[in-house]
């Protein structure tokens, strides 16, 4: 049962996500991204739209992690704004929302620069990243 919930919570997140960096990696994408790093990244054909990440439709659970690696993949990629949409909470049993106070806490645990957009959305800011087109060129190769 796990196996399917796995199933269908990846199904929508790429529903509500189309455009989010592809999470699967091929044997030749690890070895291109190992020698060829962040200058790789600059060719690579598939879509990476980090601006945003929408939890409709996931768990407390899944979009908790989804929520840390998406905001590892924002630092990595020297990204500057994003925005988390958790939803208000409409769609949860008695209209109280489960997602968003948990997202909340996870940001405040973090102590990332975050603020509320709407009722059912937080904007997370990053600072500059230290290191200039080395600390860039590091980040693509290592993470």
């Amino acid at each position: 049962m796990g196996e399917y919930n796995a199933l269908a919570s990846g199904e929508i997140f790429r529903h509500h996500n189309p455009n989010y960096p592809s999470t699967t990696t091929t044997n030749s994408s690890l070895l291109a991204s190992f020698f060829f790093g962040a200058f790789f990244s600059l060719f690579a054909a598939e879509p990476n739209d980090l601006s945003k990440l929408d939890l409709h439709g996931q768990y407390v659970g899944e979009a908790i992690q989804m929520v840390k690696d998406h905001l590892k993949k924002c630092r990595r990629e020297g990204v500057q704004r994003t925005l988390i949409i958790t939803g208000r909470g409409a769609h949860s049993a008695g209209g109280v929302a489960k997602i968003k106070p948990e997202v909340e806490g996870l940001l405040a645990n973090m102590g990332v620069r975050y603020g509320r957009e709407g009722e059912g959305a937080f904007v997370v800011e990053f600072g500059r990243e230290k290191g200039g087109i080395v600390g860039w060129i590091l980040r693509g190769i290592f993470g």
